[in-house]
Order: structure tokens, then C-alpha cells, then sequence
């Protein structure tokens, strides 16, 4: 996430942090979907199960690129 962050956010029409969450959006999206949308497809787990999971997967993807905005 860190070698994106530093490539695409310069070419971002958004800088700061409007850019930075655009990218966390992007990558949550990237990071999230295909492994719950796996988890779905097998039937055994809970809805509340990837829920959780959804919510954990966007909340760390949007702490990492808050953080790699305030560091670079």
C-alpha cells in the first residue's frame, strides 16, 4: 500500500487529505471485496461475520493511508 500511496497519490487531482481518503476507498475496495465475496460464496460463515469483517478491512485500510498521508 505504501509503494501505491507514493505513486498514485501525486497524480491525484485531490491532494491532502480529500486525496488520501479517495485512495483509501480505492484500496479498502481492492482489499476487502474479493476475500469476503470469497467467504460468501462458501456459505459457512454468518453475515455478522463478514460484516465484521468488511468494517475492519476499511477501518485499517483508512488508518494506514491517514497515516502514510501525515508521514510523506
Amino acid at each position: 500500500m505504501t509503494i501505491g500511496f507514493a505513486w498514485l497519490h501525486p497524480l491525484l487531482p485531490v491532494h491532502g487529505l480529500a486525496g488520501a481518503m479517495l485512495l483509501a476507498g480505492l484500496f479498502a475496495a481492492l482489499r476487502v471485496y474479493p476475500p469476503v465475496l470469497a467467504l460468501w460464496m462458501q456459505g459457512a460463515y454468518s453475515n455478522g461475520y463478514l460484516c465484521v469483517e468488511v468494517v475492519s478491512g476499511v477501518a485499517g485500510t483508512v488508518v494506514v493511508m491517514l497515516t502514510l498521508n501525515l508521514l510523506m
